[in-house]
């Protein structure tokens, strides 16, 4: 699972950004910037490194690269429910489940199946573009 963002420098200050999630992150130069997506992405994944941050710099791009599926979900749950401010609680009402399940979601603890992944996002007010591409011969 990977996301895509954009970065630059204005005014001395760089700016990493995704625009869909409403992720922002700046720093006072490149090597910096990029540190500090990887410190807010290490708030939901405390112990194990299943991601990699990769800059494209021609492009003035960065991808972040999840290996694990839990971690991927929360860390898009979390963003998109921040952006539309709204509650664990609201969405949870809407899943027909108690805030305390929704949660396990964001901490992650749970690994949503593709079909609860779809739920979620639905509540949050999103829908899923699935993108399959080959990346190597059987």
């Amino acid at each position: 699972m990977i996301i895509s963002g954009t970065y630059g420098e204005e005014s001395n200050i760089w700016i990493a950004y995704i625009k869909e999630l409403n992720f922002n992150v700046a720093a006072s130069n490149k090597a910096e910037l990029f540190q500090n997506i990887r410190e807010s992405i290490k708030q939901l994944d405390k112990k194990q490194n299943f991601f990699e941050v990769n800059d494209n710099a021609d492009a003035s791009t960065f991808q972040i690269k999840f290996i694990n599926m839990s971690l991927f979900s929360a860390f898009v749950f979390k963003s998109l429910r921040n952006k539309e401010k709204v509650s664990q609680y609201k969405i949870a009402d809407k899943l027909n489940v108690s805030r305390t399940s929704y949660s396990q979601y964001e901490v992650p603890t749970i690994e949503p199946t593709l079909t609860k992944f779809f739920d979620i996002l639905k509540a949050l007010g999103y829908e899923v573009e699935l993108n399959i591409k080959k990346i190597r011969r059987l």
